[in-house]
């Protein structure tokens, strides 16, 4: 499993410019939370994290048990900031496609060539 850490190292977002990236990632990256199997993801992982963090304080053998909790945290966030790319991916790719179908149709009705043009080639 490959690891998303940005909206660059995405797959489906790659062949964007800087601006569209951003763009497609504002306008899709709420969607996820419509969905169950996203919430059960994050409350699993957060619980999961919380649990740990109570056992590395229950040790009680200063200064590790801080650091080991601070270690917890951090890979709990990690955690989530990949369920959340992880669950968002769908939701770009459909949003890609609906977008490349209407440029498609309306591309049709000027007269202009379908599909995409490769990056730096006019689109006529």
């Amino acid at each position: 499993m490959r690891l998303y850490w940005t909206i660059h190292s995405l797959p489906e977002l790659k062949h964007l410019s800087r601006e569209e990236r951003g763009r497609v990632f504002q306008a899709c990256r709420f969607r996820c939370l419509k969905e169950r199997r996203s919430w059960v993801g994050w409350i699993t992982i957060a619980l999961a994290g919380g649990v740990l963090s109570y056992y590395t304080i229950s040790m009680r053998i200063e200064p590790y048990a801080t650091i080991l909790t601070a270690l917890v945290g951090a890979i709990t966030g990690g955690a989530i900031g990949h369920w959340g790319m992880q669950r968002t991916r769908p939701h770009l790719r459909d949003y890609l496609n609906r977008n490349q179908a209407c440029a498609d149709e309306e591309a049709a009705s000027n007269g202009q060539p379908r599909g995409r043009t490769a990056p730096g080639q006019p689109s006529g």
